[in-house]
């Protein structure tokens, strides 16, 4: 796509100029003949299979948009039971990914669907988190509502990156941390025991899904 159309030229001769070639925007492609002559769409359908469910201009609607390039793809090479590309990070949030790309297929909507579902579950467990600490309503509400509106949860939770699974799965660490950490100091050990293990539990969870909640 936009080489130098023919083969090679003869020792001592110029290369053959392309016979008018219309312009075409940067980061265009485009196919040519051997005398020099761009080819129309229609006459490279024989160099294509299924050409017609090519988009004409690729974009997030249709396609993958920033680490979405390697996390969409490899929750569907989990799926496929090959080798993954991404293996910089543990594999829990490519395969949760992957949920969504078995339910709706490999479409953009297939591969952000649990991102998005999980973003949105975040918001009752930050309520019930803050509830939990400053004991006020009002209060509460308005903390989840900024973090709704948050530009980097909104944007995150809507694209099929990891970092959604790791802020889930570290919220619900911290949360039932808390609730051990706030326990009277002569409660009994089974009653503390609890959070602890769930809190342990999503740790691990979160570390499954990104090695940054490691260092959390």
């Amino acid at each position: 796509t936009g080489s130098e159309p023919g083969g090679p030229a003869a020792p001592g001769t110029a290369p053959p100029p392309r016979a008018n070639p219309a312009p075409f925007r940067r980061g265009g492609r485009a196919v040519w003949a051997r005398e020099g002559r761009r080819l129309a769409f229609a006459e490279t359908t024989p160099l294509t299979d299924e050409q017609d469910l090519v988009p004409e201009r690729f974009s997030y609607l249709n396609g993958t948009y920033f680490d979405e390039i390697y996390h969409a793809r490899t929750a569907w090479e989990h799926i496929e039971g090959v080798w993954p590309y991404e293996i910089t990070h543990p594999p829990l949030g490519k395969i949760l990914i992957g949920v969504g790309i078995r339910l709706f297929g490999m479409t953009p909507f297939g591969w952000r669907f649990i991102g998005v579902l999980f973003g949105i579950l975040m918001l009752p467990i930050l309520f019930i988190f803050l509830k939990n600490m400053t004991g006020s309503t009002r209060v509460s509400s308005c903390m989840t509502a900024v973090f709704a509106f948050d530009f980097m949860h909104y944007t995150q939770t809507r694209i099929a990156t990891i970092d959604t699974y790791s802020v889930f799965f570290i919220l619900l660490m911290y949360y039932f941390f808390y609730r051990y950490f706030t326990l009277p100091w002569n409660a009994p050990v089974k009653k503390g025991l609890r959070w602890l293990v769930l809190s342990g539990l999503f740790f691990g969870l979160g570390a499954a899904s990104k090695w940054t909640v490691v260092l959390r």
